[in-house]
């Protein structure tokens, strides 16, 4: 929580804008879920509010979205970024333990839920705040993101411990066995799973090095900047030679695979 109430600003300024890759995927999902006027839908791990404003159009004044998220600067920045009404409202809240007094006819968890220490733990309560036939909707990344693996890569193989040694791997559920199997095990129906690829260019290499630098928590950045110049322009270098097969004209278009789940409890 400390890195994301750090990271949040640079998240949202860079992330959450429309036609964004990954973040395409959201009228997708909320297709998917037939989201509609009168619904009271459950954002979990909501950050700075990706989805709460279409969320918002597609419920109306008769419905309420809920945002839930662990990290307070996420949360604050969603309230900013969003009008004070009635029927929207925040909770800093853990979606393993979050209660709330009422039922809601979805819930949404958009490139979330691989940050969960026990996602089983959290769909199944989770899955006590859903009416009966309600809907649940998860979007996570698959498994060819080259814009995060060209570099996760190569800098893990530099600095070893870049990563802490207990953290949970976040392409856990990248495949769709592995996320169907979460979902289903969690005792949800109706599964569907679609497999959808969109585009990123991030510019040329150099802006590509710079914005993800510049992007990434401070105990990252240190280890980064802790390298003598010869191993970071090797790290750099080493990079650019993973990011050759997307290149064309100068200029980088990644791929980004997406899983968008849809489920009935």
């Amino acid at each position: 929580m400390d890195i994301w109430n750090e990271v949040a600003p640079r998240y949202h300024k860079k992330w959450i804008k429309p036609k964004a890759a990954p973040f395409n995927c959201t009228s997708e999902m909320l297709h998917m879920l037939n989201i509609r006027r009168g619904d009271y839908v459950l954002d979990v791990a909501c950050g700075t509010g990706s989805a709460i404003t279409e969320l918002m159009k597609l419920v109306g004044t008769h419905g309420c979205v809920v945002g839930v998220d662990m990290s307070w600067a996420a949360l604050n920045i969603a309230r900013q970024g969003n009008p004070a009404l009635s029927n929207l409202g925040f909770v800093n809240g853990d979606a393993e333990t979050v209660k709330f007094a009422r039922v809601f006819d979805a819930i949404t968890c958009q490139f979330g839920i691989f940050f969960f220490p026990d996602a089983p733990a959290a769909l199944l309560n989770l899955k006590k705040v859903l009416k009966e036939s309600g809907r649940l909707g998860i979007a996570v990344h698959g498994q060819d993101t080259p814009y995060h693996t060209c570099f996760i890569k190569e800098v893990t193989r530099y600095i070893p411990d870049y990563y802490k040694p207990d953290m949970l791997p976040l392409d856990r559920y990248s495949q769709i066995e592995s996320l169907y199997d979460l979902v289903k095990d969690a005792g949800f129906a109706d599964i569907t799973i679609r497999d959808v690829t969109y585009t990123f260019s991030p510019g040329n290499f150099t802006s590509y090095w710079e914005n993800y630098i510049q992007y990434i928590a401070e105990p990252y950045r240190q280890k980064i900047e802790s390298l003598s110049d010869t191993e970071r322009t090797s790290l750099q270098e080493s990079i650019r030679y993973k990011t050759i097969q997307y290149i064309k004209d100068d200029i980088i278009e990644f791929p980004w695979q997406v899983l968008i789940l849809g489920a009935i409890v």
